[in-house]
């Protein structure tokens, strides 16, 4: 219904927002109402808008960037599926899981072979590994602070490469001897491996 000049919008919604009252009117705009959004907070908005290019407080479009940030995380990353595609992070952590699950990677011995596992979390989400460790400093690597223990929060950190060094662990003669095997060979599994142990490897 109309009041005035102007369409009476009070108690009607527009996506997760619902109009109070009108707060002015804008010459060449027209009315501007004051809303309030499902999530509690109160905005006054153009009467033009409402329905088409707003439809909350702006929380809608929050959620919905957070969303997809997280699925950029967790797929964006390994884009292609090819390594020149995927973050120094994804590959870290496709890594770490294939020395503790997969016998025929090269240095398993050193870390499955041992004992050494990936938590259910990490094995499971690239997305909640990715929120503990943060992005990979440039140069740094995937480094267990304890090497007795698993890659589990609180004993993983990205680290220099001399600081990982420091804290290795010395190979088993078997993870070395395959390690040159596959150094010579130069094969492009064998080589992706032998440069995760070294260049991008964590302790």
């Amino acid at each position: 219904m109309r009041k005035g000049q102007y369409v009476d919008l009070s108690g009607h919604r527009f996506g997760r927002l619902v109009a109070v009252r009108m707060i002015e009117i804008v010459p060449m705009l027209g009315a501007r109402w004051l809303c309030r959004c499902d999530c509690g907070n109160e905005r006054t908005i153009s009467a033009s808008h409402l329905g088409s290019s707003t439809r909350s407080c702006g929380c809608l479009r929050r959620e919905t960037t957070g969303t997809a940030a997280r699925l950029r995380i967790t797929h964006g990353q390994a884009r292609s599926g090819h390594r020149r595609g995927q973050t120094s992070e994804y590959r870290a952590w496709v890594a770490m899981k294939q020395r503790c699950s997969d016998p025929n990677t090269i240095g398993w011995a050193n870390y499955g072979g041992r004992g050494i596992r990936v938590c259910q979390e990490w094995q499971e989400s690239f997305e909640v590994f990715f929120a503990a460790l943060g992005q990979r400093p440039h140069g740094y690597v995937l480094d267990r602070i304890d090497n007795d223990k698993h890659y589990e929060p609180g004993n993983v950190r990205w680290a220099t490469k001399s600081e990982s060094n420091r804290n290795r662990r010395p190979f088993s003669p078997e993870a070395r001897a395959r390690m040159s095997a596959a150094h010579l060979k130069r094969s492009p599994v064998a080589s992706a491996g032998f440069q995760s142990l070294w260049g991008n490897g964590p302790a």
